[in-house]
């Protein structure tokens, strides 16, 4: 250093000086060798002393905008708080980055805890699900997205991912599902599982299919019940008969605002029909025998296959 200032100083006027005149004397200057040992980064205890008040000022500025929901905001003050850490490396700037990082992890966390357990209770308790919740839903899952790019940065897998609330709702979705697989068109409980999938697959696109799964899976539970009835009137089977014609009859409460209620009511009109008609053939069949001045056996067995 006292070889390179023994012909003077270099001293830079940035207002008055001519740039090229500098870059010329600078150029002649011969390079320093191993620059990191004489270059040292040097700060002040006052200058210490402000920048701890500031960066306690971001931390308490990203907890307050963490109740808030301002992710970007966030995001934009930790970027600064690690790159200044970086620059210093002072224990208390690494000390608050990390504290915040927790915080804000903690709280995310929570959030993710607390949307899930409001779905449990609605896809597995079957609570009431309404607009009011589903709003709620939604915004964890947008907190989650927008904290996204914090957690790629910052948070790491101390934060589950957004896509996390999305996948746990399709598995219980899924689940929900088939469970209602194994249910009767007339089992009360149809109607509220139907009717959280409807409102799901309103403001949740993943839903939409499974919605529509489930409406099919009773469309064909309706068909197969029409099957089975007639297969029950055929073989006499009046009990059968009776608590068919009731199903159908219920499913048109359970199913309402799911499947075609007129279409419901068709059906069940039709299989009333279907059976009167029935026994109107069978009647019709056992006029002869009532020609007859005396009946034989097999006219008794007759009557009583009717009867």
């Amino acid at each position: 250093m006292l070889r390179k200032t023994k012909r003077g100083v270099l001293c830079i006027d940035p207002v008055n000086d001519d740039p090229g005149e500098i870059l010329d004397e600078l150029t002649k200057s011969g390079t320093i060798s191993h620059s990191e040992e004489v270059f040292q980064f040097f700060i002040t205890e006052k200058s210490k002393t402000i920048v701890k008040e500031q960066v306690s000022k971001h931390q308490f500025n990203m907890m307050s905008a963490t109740k808030r929901s301002e992710y970007l905001f966030v995001k934009y003050k930790l970027d600064q708080l690690k790159q200044l850490s970086e620059l210093l490396e002072l224990d208390y700037i690494k000390q608050i980055y990390h504290d915040s990082i927790r915080h804000f992890s903690k709280h995310l966390n929570q959030e993710y805890q607390e949307g899930i357990d409001v779905l449990y209770r609605c896809l597995v308790n079957q609570q009431v699900l309404n607009a009011e919740v589903i709003k709620q839903l939604q915004a964890y899952i947008e907190h989650a997205m927008l904290a996204e790019d914090l957690r790629k940065v910052h948070l790491g897998k101390e934060v589950v991912s957004s896509s996390a609330f999305i996948q746990y709702m399709n598995e219980h979705v899924s689940s929900l599902l088939k469970n209602l697989e194994q249910k009767s068109i007339d089992d009360s409980s149809v109607k509220a599982s139907l009717d959280i999938l409807k409102l799901l697959s309103n403001s949740f696109s993943d839903t939409i299919i499974k919605y529509r799964d489930a409406c099919q899976i009773f469309d064909r539970k309706l068909e197969s019940l029409i099957d089975s009835f007639k297969q029950s009137v055929s073989s006499q089977d009046f009990e059968k008969i009776a608590s068919e014609m009731t199903k159908l009859h219920d499913a048109q409460t359970t199913l309402q605002g799911h499947l075609d209620r007129k279409n419901i009511e068709r059906k069940y009109a039709q299989l009333q029909d279907y059976f009167l008609e029935y026994l109107k053939d069978s009647i019709e069949k056992l006029n002869d025998l009532f020609k007859q001045e005396k009946l034989e056996k097999s006219d008794v067995d007759r009557l009583n296959d009717c009867i």
